[in-house]
């Protein structure tokens, strides 16, 4: 267990500090890179769901996800989204939790693509959104 813990921890350092070197050198390629990590971390949860929908859809969902999903802005949740949708999803077991951490990674790779096209209109959301 605390090898998996360091590998996870040390892995995402290792993430940030080379996309972190590709934005400085290249921004579309970091963006572009950070897109592809994005659409496979929602395939990957995607197929999960398939294969363990029924198992999961038994399981209450965990106090944190609860509390994350029903804030009144968590994390910026509502600020990182390149549409004027106010999403509070229903979370009711561990089912919905991953099906809103796969949408969630839905939302950051539409969001990474906008970020790679110079003619945009995304970036003015907030502001087109109030």
């Amino acid at each position: 267990r605390w090898r998996d813990q360091f590998i996870a921890k040390h892995g995402a350092i290792v993430y940030f500090w080379l996309t972190a070197i590709m934005f400085a050198l290249a921004p579309a390629a970091a963006y572009n890179f950070s897109e592809l990590v994005e659409r496979h971390a929602y395939e990957s949860y995607d197929k999960f769901l398939k294969e363990h929908g029924d198992e999961l859809k038994k399981v209450s969902a965990p106090k944190p996800a609860i509390e994350y999903y029903d804030s009144v802005d968590p994390h910026m949740f509502d600020a990182f989204h390149t549409d004027c949708l106010i999403r509070r999803p229903k979370i009711e077991t561990l089912y919905d939790v991953f099906i809103n951490i796969r949408d969630d990674k839905a939302a950051h790779f539409r969001t990474l693509g906008q970020c790679q096209d110079p003619d945009s209109k995304q970036r003015d959301r907030l502001r087109d959104c109030e």
